[in-house]
């Protein structure tokens, strides 16, 4: 590619809801179980040269934007949840479970793959910014109220988080070194170039 800049964007916004309630059972119900799921799980990046996860091939691949800038950068936002509640029981309800689950496991890259010529002034890779960071939120939750006479009651929220936040420069995690072996990256200058990662992940259950 040769332009007088390149700008490669992902951005993602992505929402899983799952509710299940259960109200006003009656006398003689020997179970009441509410389950719910909610799961995000995708891939956002933006990027130059061979796929996160794939061995490179050698083929010859580069930017050439001169005294031009490039920048890759992906952002997402990944939010589950999930509910699972209950109100109103009564009499002799033998097992009472709630077990709500909240899954977040994404992948948010930027990066420029091994064996990618780079010729520019300057050369940013942002996953995230400090300002605006990528966000992994799962939350789960169980309730119930106006029970009586309950034998067995089991709250069970698990909120869980497994994402990946990155950006980097060169062949991807867990993946061979590939590509065209007499690739350079040239910049203006040694301060030319920026690479950083800002993610806030949080998973909480109650």
């Amino acid at each position: 590619v040769q332009a007088g800049g390149v700008s490669i964007q992902a951005y993602s916004d992505e929402d899983a809801k799952a509710q299940n309630d259960v109200i006003s059972a009656a006398a003689g119900v020997t179970a009441t179980s509410a389950e719910s799921n909610a799961a995000v799980s995708s891939r956002t990046e933006a990027f130059a040269g061979a796929l996160a996860g794939v061995v490179a091939t050698n083929i010859a691949t580069g930017i050439d934007v001169g005294t031009g800038t490039i920048t890759i950068d992906a952002d997402s936002d990944m939010n589950a949840t999930a509910s699972s509640k209950g109100g109103g029981f009564s009499g002799l309800a033998a097992i009472n479970k709630f077990k709500p689950t909240a899954t977040v496991d994404g992948a948010t890259r930027a990066y420029v793959r091994d064996g990618v010529d780079i010729d520019a002034n300057t050369l940013t890779v942002d996953a995230g910014k400090s300002s605006d960071r990528v966000t992994y939120d799962a939350f789960a939750e169980a309730f119930a109220v106006g029970v009586s006479l309950i034998v067995s009651q089991s709250m069970e929220a698990l909120a869980q988080t497994a994402g990946v936040v990155e950006a980097f420069i060169g062949a991807s995690v867990d993946t061979a070194g590939g590509g065209n072996p007499n690739a350079t990256i040239q910049l203006g200058s040694a301060s030319a170039l920026v690479v950083q990662a800002f993610s806030d992940i949080d998973a909480e259950a109650q």
